[in-house]
């Protein structure tokens, strides 16, 4: 009887060991799979941060770029939101020449990062759908939706790129840098995930 009980213990503490080092191993083979991954983007740092501390899914790359464009959104509505906020508080406060000078680029601003918005959300929905079909069956059709993800990813960086040119035409501030800080990090993410979408369009052909 106490023979039993001590195998019994020993398969239990043994079944856990085996779990521990299986979860292990696995935790380790996708933190190599992001990093790998992260190595085809521009700030593969930041990539690999982002999504090292999200990211806990299986080591497919198809997954992985939506977890990307996943940030990238929250990133957008962040932006966006810091923006619009930014826009009302300064035109309740300026009275001078350059203080409404300084407007001009924060209200062009907050509409080109609501369209970002707009197009990361349209990228993330299609990522979406792309990931449920069937590669085989649909194959034509993935390149067509995967080719309106990385049109949609590359207009959102324009927005933004367009966003901080315009900071550049008027005189340097303290509203101008913050603003600039915050789009040029957004800017960041959405390459990087759009690095990942281009690279998993290629490893799929």
């Amino acid at each position: 009887m106490q023979f039993t009980h001590y195998s019994f213990l020993f398969l239990f503490l043994f079944s856990l060991l085996v779990q521990s080092i299986t979860a292990f191993q696995s935790s380790k083979t996708l933190d190599e799979f992001i990093k790998k991954s992260c190595q085809v983007s521009r700030y593969s740092e930041l990539c690999y941060s982002s999504l090292s501390s999200s990211y806990t899914g299986d080591p497919d790359l198809g997954k992985l770029s939506y977890a990307a464009i996943r940030i990238s959104l929250d990133q957008a509505l962040d932006t966006a939101h810091y923006v619009d906020e930014t826009s009302t508080s300064s035109s309740s406060s300026s009275s001078s020449s350059s203080g409404a000078e300084e407007l001009v680029p924060v209200r062009d601003c907050m509409e080109l990062s609501k369209d970002a918005v707009h197009q990361v959300k349209k990228s993330l929905d299609q990522m979406a759908r792309v990931l449920r079909e069937d590669e085989v069956e649909n194959s034509r059709k993935r390149r067509f939706e995967m080719s309106n993800v990385q049109t949609w990813m590359s207009a959102a960086i324009t927005d933004q790129d367009t966003c901080v040119d315009g900071f550049s035409q008027v005189h340097g501030g303290k509203l101008q840098n913050q603003l600039t800080a915050k789009v040029e990090m957004l800017l960041k993410f959405i390459s990087n995930a759009l690095a990942l979408v281009n690279y998993f369009v290629q490893s799929s052909h």
